[in-house]
C-alpha cells in the first residue's frame, strides 16, 4: 500500500506517510440510537446506585419504611425526568451535527 498525505479524506483505510492507518465512519444519529442508549444507561446507573446508597442510609438513620418508599417514588420520577431530558439533549445534538456523527480511527503498530 502506497503511503498518502496525512491530510485524510475518504472512507477507505489508508496508510499515511507518518506510518499510521486512518479511516472514518459516519454514524447516522437518527437511525442508530447507540449513543443515546449509552448515555441513558450511564444516567440510570448513577441515579439507581446513588439513590440506593442514599435510601439505605435514610432507612438506617430514620428507620421508617414510609420514608424509604417516598424516596423510591421520587427516584422513579427523577429517572423519568432524566429519560426525557436525555432524549431532548440527544435530539438537539443530532440536529446540531446534522444527524451524522463522524468517527476518525487511527491505527499504528505501537503495542502498549
Amino acid at each position: 500500500m502506497e503511503p498518502v498525505d496525512n491530510n485524510y479524506e475518504g472512507k477507505e483505510v489508508r496508510l499515511c506517510k507518518d506510518g499510521q492507518y486512518r479511516w472514518s465512519y459516519d454514524l447516522d444519529m437518527f437511525k442508530n440510537p447507540t449513543i443515546a442508549w449509552t448515555v441513558y444507561k450511564i444516567f440510570f446507573w448513577i441515579i439507581v446506585i446513588g439513590g440506593g446508597v442514599f435510601g439505605f442510609f435514610l432507612y438506617v438513620i430514620h428507620g421508617d419504611w414510609k420514608g424509604l418508599w417516598g424516596w423510591t417514588q421520587g427516584m422513579l420520577i427523577g429517572l423519568a425526568g432524566f429519560a426525557v431530558l436525555t432524549l431532548l439533549g440527544y435530539l438537539v445534538v443530532a440536529i446540531v451535527y446534522h444527524g451524522k456523527y463522524e468517527v476518525m480511527f487511527v491505527m499504528n503498530d505501537n503495542v502498549k
